[in-house]
């Protein structure tokens, strides 16, 4: 830009109120000892402007020759660090920056007029052929071979500059050459960055190494976002600074016109500038003081820590340091302490919460420009994980973004053979905080993968070992892939995967996953730490999550599992009685449960996601089959969520947990990791091809996350978490008959001694989950079976198949007779007696949080609410609707008048199919009332339902709905206004619940008569 546009832009921001300094270009260094040089601060705030300066600058102005004086070298910075001096000429603009909506400008020996408020500055001109010419820098020495050539102008460093800075520091060569300066005051690392590492890709990545016991700041979390964890830098100098640039790698093209245009429309980003401290004349390699930006908290910990604690946290660096560094040959490891300062509600986990101490690991790994890792291209029938990037190269291509699934570099060490031990097998360490007597658990779970693997052709592709106690490498050491032990008293998980990969090809460079050991112990003391809110986690079953958390459901399979396994504990103790459950039983549940989840962890660290879908493969019946499932697994994928196997009372015990990776399972390794032989004429494309096309048939059905929501419950009924065979509303039925038939027994779970706290544990888990089972009728109205096919496959079945009419009405008469029927309230009065809960106050537990009632009423009703918002949720409605015009014309159809009768007539059974001649006889008491309460509930919730949808219906109800409901309510005032006759021999409780219930209906119908809801 012109200088004289660039002070005409200045000077128009100054006039519409940005603030603007003048500062003095050398700031902090001595002054030339003639005096002459002339500065002027000015500073705009406030409309005020302030001229300032020094008496020797007025005396050099005064003299006639201020403006024929040479200009002088003078270095030019704006950090106190040393930087690469520069000459500059008379007159000449410095440094600009923006600073929170205002500019801050340097002018070097400029004439600076004050006119009124306005603020102008004119560059002196000097007579033509006159130009003043900076004087010459003298020789310093030859530069060294490689080094770039100095800019015109540049001053050299001062010689032995470098040998000066590096004095007395420890030297390593690694990755970089590392010069470790430790005084007592401070410590310094200073890092040469070679040429040939300037514009090279290097990977960051960072690990906790300790925690703070609480949600995700626990030891072995890496660091970052869940996606985003690891992310590419590169070293570029710019004139005296050194810049840490963050890579752009979404959006790339090929050389030539169209990576230009790319390049012109994305940025990289700057992590870091920092000052050029000296070149070493042997090398020309860049001195850079690398400290504070390893004590910088680009991994956003403040956060983390401050999500986990309720507050807010900053990096306190006088108090932060790096404990250590490991300057290797392939990688740089450094180990921070970084002091944290904040405010916190959580007091449990810290002595004080205004402070905290915790340890990173970062780990720098350089990347190859031309790695020899050969990529291999996601197929939407399988499910890997996948690196993508957006690719401007092709215009006929159907989609700009390219696929590679994350997968790890397991080759054949032997080509030709059919099955071959790998090049480098997966290499994973337990740590040695795990109790020894689950390591075993966690190694077998993770060593199952290897059948999947040797089906591929690869024998042995996994190693597992132990931590020694004495090992002198940290299991936050990136170098190694660690099974990480937490004890936690908070549990935000019981178990998560994590792992770094190179997201512009998809090899995974590192992985492990986390166990929270306290599950175990919850588990063996049959309870949970809180009583969960459970008609909470019905809703977010049934509801999408919010996207900043659609990719938690990787972190809540363990915790998923842990209650799935405190409810079959507490089950089979009721049973028998809690005396009689054995520790061989014990040790083997355990065992089943810890091997489960390692093999479910491990999964996704060889980079499967979910297959929700996994659990149809088997018939309901055939799940206890120990021999047909140890062949193929209780479901077709570990990577489900399936519920815990429990057998009803009278059948023969199968295996509570997967014992093997299914079917599924193994297609996803043999696609991801086989090594591809093309026959004649076949591409890798193809052969790839003819192994996803199996997921087409029923052993491998794939569903994922995107599946199991879809704008509100999702579509397909077979795709859920927490059931299993292949009838979900058959093991719904299941579910709740082993609930009834458990209940009574809940008594049995207290030994003589001991409190009854069990008996409330075991009492919310049957209820709940009697409920739960909801969820699963709810999808198959207006359901859709979803099928990831293409075209051409094997059964060529169509991606959407409605769920038949037959279907929808099962699933409506299981929701009608056993959801909403009292039966699950007829319980014994002397067990009901029995539900207390634990009654303690201090430090992280307050009794005052938990009623000592336990209330059947609100919870039943909260419930009720719930599963009638869901089964007249606009989007089954609208899908309802939808299915009509799905199915050929002849065919039979499920229609919104028929949802709304079936649910109308099974509510208000007792109103709309009373029977008046039993009803005659006056048998009916306050104690024994025609509508039990529970009953009277349900009815009054479907009745604010219905007012709801035909006066202030929900956003995007279909205008089918409000005419239901109204004409819902117009049977029901008949089927009320008759049972009013009959208050003469109705209890209390029924007569005054007809009349009340009657008015509503009659004020709702008068009420849509308005006008305006008409023509709402």
């Amino acid at each position: 830009m012109p200088k004289r546009l660039l002070y005409a832009f200045l000077t128009a921001a100054l006039v519409i109120g940005f603030n603007a300094s003048i500062l003095r270009a050398d700031e902090g260094k001595e002054e030339e000892a003639d005096g002459k040089k002339s500065e002027a601060k000015i500073e705009c705030a406030t409309g005020e402007v302030k001229i300032e300066k020094e008496e020797a600058e007025k005396e050099a102005c005064e003299k006639e020759e201020c403006d024929k004086e040479k200009a002088t070298d003078k270095s030019v910075s704006t950090n106190s660090t040393t930087s690469t001096t520069k000459t500059v000429t008379k007159n000449e603009v410095g440094d600009i920056k923006i600073y929170n909506y205002g500019i801050q400008a340097t002018f070097i020996n400029s004439n600076v007029t004050v006119n009124g408020g306005e603020i102008s500055a004119e560059m002196t001109q000097t007579a033509p052929g006159k130009e003043e010419k900076a004087p010459e820098a003298k020789p310093q020495g030859k530069p060294a071979a490689g080094a770039p050539p100095s800019a015109e102008g540049e001053k050299p460093e001062k010689p032995g500059k470098f040998a000066e800075l590096v004095k007395d520091a420890t030297k390593t060569k690694g990755l970089f050459t590392i010069y470790d300066k430790d005084s007592e005051k401070e410590r310094k690392l200073l890092w040469e960055i070679a040429p040939s590492q300037m514009e090279q890709n290097f990977l960051v990545s960072g690990i906790l190494a300790s925690g703070v016991g609480v949600s995700w700041a626990k030891p072995g979390s890496y660091l970052g976002d869940y996606i985003f964890s690891d992310f590419i830098i590169l070293f570029r100098q710019a004139k005296d600074k050194m810049q840490i640039i963050r890579r752009n790698i979404r959006f790339t093209a090929p050389e030539g016109t169209r990576l230009k245009a790319v390049e012109k429309n994305y940025s990289d980003s700057i992590v870091a500038s920092i000052p050029i401290a000296a070149t070493n004349p042997e090398n020309a390699a860049n001195l850079v003081d690398m400290t504070p930006v390893l004590l910088t908290d680009h991994f956003e910990i403040g956060r983390t820590v401050g999500e986990a604690l309720g507050g807010g946290y900053g990096v306190d660096a006088a108090n932060s340091y790096v404990e250590d560094l490991k300057n290797l040959p392939a990688n740089v490891v450094i180990r921070d302490l970084l002091a944290l300062r904040g405010s916190s509600r959580e007091s449990t986990a810290l002595p004080d919460p205004k402070s905290l101490m915790i340890k990173v690991s970062i780990d720098i790994r350089p990347l190859k420009d031309n790695p020899d890792f050969i990529s291999r291209a996601a197929d939407i029938r399988i499910g890997n994980f996948v690196e993508a990037y957006m690719d401007f190269g092709d215009d006929f291509r159907d989609d700009r973004i390219i696929r590679h699934i994350t997968k790890w570099d397991i080759r054949k060490a032997s080509p030709e053979l059919e099955v071959s031990p790998p090049v480098n097998p997966i290499l994973m360490w337990i740590e040695n905080t795990t109790p020894k007597e689950y390591r075993k658990a966690v190694r077998d779970g993770v060593l199952l993968w290897n059948q999947a693997f040797e089906q591929a052709g690869i024998k042995d592709a996994i190693v597992v070992k132990e931590q020694p106690d004495d090992a002198e490498w940290d299991a936050s050491d990136a170098r190694y892939n660690v099974i990480h032990w937490n004890v936690s008293h908070n549990m935000a998980y019981g178990g998560v995967a994590q792992w770094i990969s190179d997201p512009r090809t998809g090899e995974i460079l590192h992985g492990g996953f986390i166990i929270e050991g306290d599950q175990v112990r919850g588990l063996l003391n049959l309870r949970n730490y809180l009583e969960p809110d459970r008609v909470q986690m019905f809703k977010e079953q049934m509801s999408p999550p919010s996207s900043a958390k659609a990719f938690d459901n990787c972190d809540r399979f363990s915790e998923f599992l842990t209650d799935q396994a405190v409810n079959g504990l507490l089950t089979v103790a009721a049973r028998v009685g809690i005396e009689n459950v054995s520790k061989e039983f014990t040790d083997d549940f355990v065992y089943q449960f810890l091997r489960m989840i390692a093999c479910h962890e491990f999964g996704h660290v060889l980079g499967l996601r979910h297959n929700f879908k996994g659990s149809t493969l088997h018939r309901l019946e055939d799940l206890h089959n120990k021999a047909l499932t140890e062949e193929k697994g209780l479901t077709n994928s570990v990577m489900d969520y399936s519920p815990i196997n429990i057998a009803p009372e009278g059948m023969e015990q199968g295996y509570y947990f997967d014992p093997t990776v299914g079917p599924y399972d193994r297609l996803v390794i043999e696609y991801a990791y086989k090594q591809i032989k093309s026959a004649t004429g076949q591409t890798e494309a193809d052969a790839l091809n003819l192994i996803a096309e199996k997921e087409e048939t029923h052993d491998y059905t794939y569903g994922t996350d995107e599946d199991l929501y879809s704008g509100g419950p999702g579509i397909d009924p077979l795709c859920n978490q927490g059931d299993i065979g292949d009838d979900p509303l058959a093991y719904a039925k299941q579910v709740t008959q082993i609930s009834l038939d458990t209940i009574p027994k809940l008594p049995k779970l207290v030994e003589e001694g001991e409190d009854y706290y069990p008996i409330r544990v075991g009492f919310n888990y049957h209820l709940s989950r009697y409920f739960d089972s909801a969820r699963f009728a709810l999808k198959y109205l207006g359901g859709q079976y979803v099928n990831r096919v293409k075209k051409g496959g094997p059964n060529d079945p169509d991606p959407l198949q409605p769920v038949s009419p037959a279907k929808q009405r099962e699933a409506l008469d299981f929701l009608i007779n056993t959801i909403f029927n009292d039966q699950i309230f007829n319980f014994d009065p002397d067990m009901l007696n029995k539900l207390a809960t634990r009654k303690w106050l201090h430090w992280g537990v307050s009794s005052f949080g938990s009623a000592s009632e336990y209330s059947i009423s609100n919870l039943a009703g909260n419930y009720y609410d719930s599963i009638m918002y869901y089964i007249f949720y606009p989007v089954i409605i609208r899908r309802i609707i939808d299915a009509e015009s799905q199915r050929p014309e002849q065919a039979i159809a499920f229609t919104v008048p028929e949802l709304f009768q079936t649910i109308n007539d099974g509510v208000w059974k007792e109103i709309l199919k009373a029977d008046f001649e039993k009803i005659n006889q006056g048998q009916y008491s306050n104690k024994k009332p025609l509508i039990s309460a529970s009953r009277r509930m349900l009815q009054r919730i479907h009745l604010k339902r219905m007012i709801e949808i035909m006066l202030e219906p929900p956003m995007d109800m279909p205008e089918d709905a409000r005419t239901q409901a109204w004409r819902s309510l117009r049977l029901l005032k008949d089927g009320l206004s008759k049972m009013k006759e009959k208050a003469s021999v109705l209890d209390d409780y029924t007569g005054a619940h007809i009349e009340e219930s009657l008015e509503k209906v009659e004020r709702a119908l008068q009420a849509r008569l308005s006008v305006q809801v008409d023509f709402w």
